[in-house]
């Protein structure tokens, strides 16, 4: 699965403390998006959860049908608009600049606006209230399965006359982490 998460919802900590979980920063790849989605198609097909920034252009590259990231296997999680003052105390205490934090603050809400970001082949989650990116792949993993179909070939019309046999990609992930947790 690719997640492509806004700037401070946590996925930085995942990357370094779970299992198959792979965080590609996209600064080192200088606005090379091309070379970054293929970087991460390339983690995703050998079957991490790849993080990545929630950058239009390398979201419209993941979506883009060639390079075959199923329709169910890729999400933009972005921060609940009520939350801007806890991000700004993130982006602070983890060591932004403060030029970083006044353009991220002076463009929270344009940014954040799913209506006017989102295009019709992306999938959007905005996180509840306080919630950081692990517990809102928790709280995905848990919901109905068939909200993240790839299966383009399903027998039926009706997605929850299938609920029972389709699998939540994000389980796989979570069940992982609790493994390692023990």
């Amino acid at each position: 699965m690719i997640i492509c998460g806004y700037a401070g919802v946590g996925k930085s900590y995942l990357g370094r403390n779970y299992p198959m979980v792979m965080d590609l920063e996209s600064t080192p790849f200088e606005k090379d998006w091309d070379r970054y989605a293929k970087c991460a198609i390339h983690y995703h097909k050998q079957g991490y959860l790849v993080l990545l920034s929630c950058h239009k252009d390398i979201r419209e590259r993941i979506l883009d049908p060639k390079n075959g990231v199923p329709y169910g296997e890729r999400l933009t999680i972005v921060p609940n608009i009520a939350d801007k003052d806890l991000y700004k105390k993130r982006y602070t205490d983890r060591g932004n600049t403060p030029e970083f934090i006044n353009v991220q603050m002076e463009n929270w809400e344009k940014w954040l606006n799913v209506k006017d970001n989102c295009s019709l082949h992306e999938q959007w989650e905005i996180m509840e209230p306080g919630e950081n990116l692990y517990d809102c792949i928790i709280r995905l993993s848990k919901e109905k399965p068939y909200r993240f179909c790839s299966y383009d070939q399903c027998p039926v019309d009706d997605c929850s006359k299938m609920a029972e046999r389709c699998v939540n990609p994000l389980t796989k992930y979570v069940e992982l982490w609790k493994i390692n947790q023990k």
